[in-house]
Order: C-alpha cells, then structure tokens, then sequence
C-alpha cells in the first residue's frame, strides 16, 4: 500500500520538481554581476601604507576629555548589553546596518550571525540524536564564543564610527580604549574621509578572523573537543556546513550560500569571507531579494538552546571557567 501511493505521489513530485528548476532557471537569467571580484586598488594600499604609521598613546582613560571618557563608557555599555546572545548580537548589526548602509560589514555580519544562531539552534535537534550532552555543549560554546568574541571586538568600532559621523569629526584615536588592534585605525581613518566600503569591509573580515584565530581556533580545548574530533572533521569533508543567505522571491523564500571546509585555516576562513562579501553586495537582484528577508524575517534562533544547561548568563562564565575565553 505504501509503494502505491508513493507511485501515485510521482507525478505530483517530478511537476513540483520542474516546477523549482523552471523558477531556479528564470531567477538565474535575471541575474547581473556587479562585481567581477572583490577588489581593492592596489594604490589605494599603498596610500594607506605610507601614511603617518604613528598611532596614539593609550593614555589613562581619567586622562581625556570628559566628552571623551563619556563616548567610551557609552560605548562599552552598548556594547554589553547588545552582546548577551545570539538574537541581540544578530538584531544590533541589522539595526546598525539601517541606519548606516555604508558599512556593508555589518550587513555581512548580521547574515553570518544569522547563521550562527541557525546552527547552535540544530543541536538541540537532529544533532541530539548523534551527540552527547556534553559535546554538544562543546560545539555550542565553540560556536558561541567566536560569535560574541567578532561581536566583542568589532560593535565598538560600528559605534565609534557612529559617534564619529554624528560630531562631523573623526574619533578613531579612541579604538585603543577598545582593545583593538592598530591594523584598523589607519583603515578606519580613511574610509571616514573617503567612504571605500569595500576596503572597509575586507579589512574587517581579515581583522575578524585574525581576533579569532589565537582565541577560539587555536585554543587547546576547542582543538581537542571540536576541531579534532572525527564529527566535525566528517560534516567538513562531506561540505554539511554552510553559511546560508535566505532571500525573498515572488512572495517565496529561497536560499543561497557557500560550503566551508578547511574551517581551521585563517586564511581559507578570510577568503570564504570575501567570497559571501561578493555575493551579497556583488550580485543583483540577489542583495535586494536577501535586504528584503531579513528586513520582513526576524531572527528568532536564540542562544540558550540546550534546554536548562546553559542560560545567556551561564555561558560567559562557562568560557571562562572551562576554555580560558575572556571578552
């Protein structure tokens, strides 16, 4: 009786079939590549290079105007409470992306975050079935960490920019009070004065992934408990993991997105990066159909996600106490 009506089923599945090929077909010839690639001029670096290397003297913060000192407590405030989760690191890009859209990262930042949430989201379902409570408590926390950790780094450089564009005036000789590396200032000080998003958002990508490395990739425990196990290098293998960018077609909505492999390498991680960089903003009418999901779809993924085990206030601490993250 079964293989019967999966015979009757057939034709309903081969019509909806070319059905889907057909839209997939139409959709694909609508298709026009801005981008050839995701490129930057070369003298543009080289401008950038031989500029004055010098970078200011982190000097106590009780020490600077109190305008100043205000901007930075703001900041930091904002930053923690936007950096409790999944959902509200997620909603702060998008909300940061809407007010200024020159800054393409932060749309980058908020599909990936997306997807971050996405996938903590699936251990607490079909993974359930293959891991243990305590190694799934391993990928979310792996996951997690390198989230609120690009979150931690890269919001307040958003907010300084804010700031910045506010005043009328440049406020990047405040980045050290945030810990962030010298490499963006210059990068920061010339997009202010000649809005290059591109430069702007490869950049940040390399910075990211350069934050990460050290903290999360390379960290013992997250080597032997996620990187190494025969889990996480099979779905690598079998290109399972994905970074999925949803869209919004004739009131339907689709996907798009790239397999990652090789996630331990920082520069194949970067060039995945700039990949997803040229297919969102490179590719029309693909980044107007994306802008319209996330704009009519909000991210409900939330990061307490294994059941009563880990809370959005256990989980720093378990980052701390077990792999020796600080954020």
């Amino acid at each position: 009786m079964n293989v019967l009506n999966k015979m009757v089923q057939f034709p309903l599945i081969f019509a909806q079939s070319a059905i889907l090929k057909l839209e997939k077909y139409q959709y694909e010839t609508s298709i026009l590549r801005k981008w050839e690639q995701v490129s930057v001029d070369p003298a543009i670096i080289e401008k950038i290079k031989s500029a004055d290397k010098a970078h200011s003297n982190k000097q106590p913060v009780s020490s600077l105007p109190s305008t100043e000192q205000q901007i930075i407590n703001q900041i930091k405030q904002k930053k923690k409470l936007s950096n409790v989760n999944n959902i509200t690191r997620t909603k702060a890009y998008l909300d940061f992306y809407e007010k200024h859209p020159e800054i393409h990262w932060a749309l980058l930042a908020h599909l990936v975050s997306r997807n971050g949430g996405w996938n903590t989201t699936d251990l607490k379902g079909e993974l359930s079935e293959v891991l243990h409570q305590t190694k799934k408590i391993d990928f979310f926390m792996f996951l997690e960490t390198a989230n609120a950790l690009i979150f931690h780094d890269a919001y307040p450089q958003l907010l300084l920019y804010e700031e910045s564009k506010k005043q009328g005036q440049n406020l990047f000789h405040l980045l050290p009070y945030f810990h962030v590396s010298s490499f963006m200032l210059p990068i920061w000080n010339h997009f202010f004065e000649y809005k290059d998003s591109k430069l702007l958002t490869i950049s940040l990508i390399i910075n990211e992934q350069h934050y990460i490395e050290e903290r999360v990739i390379k960290n013992s425990i997250f080597q032997e408990k996620v990187l190494n196990t025969i889990l996480f290098q099979a779905q690598e293998f079998l290109q399972i993991t994905q970074v999925i960018f949803p869209f919004e077609w004739n009131e339907n909505n689709r996907m798009t997105g790239l397999s990652i492999s090789n996630f331990s390498s920082v520069s194949n991680r970067i060039e995945i990066g700039k990949k997803l960089y040229a297919l969102l903003f490179g590719v029309s009418p693909l980044f107007e159909d994306i802008s319209t999901f996330v704009r009519n779809t909000p991210h409900t993924a939330h990061a307490k996600i294994i059941g009563p085990i880990i809370t959005a206030q256990k989980s720093k601490r378990i980052q701390e106490r077990k792999y020796g993250v600080h954020y």
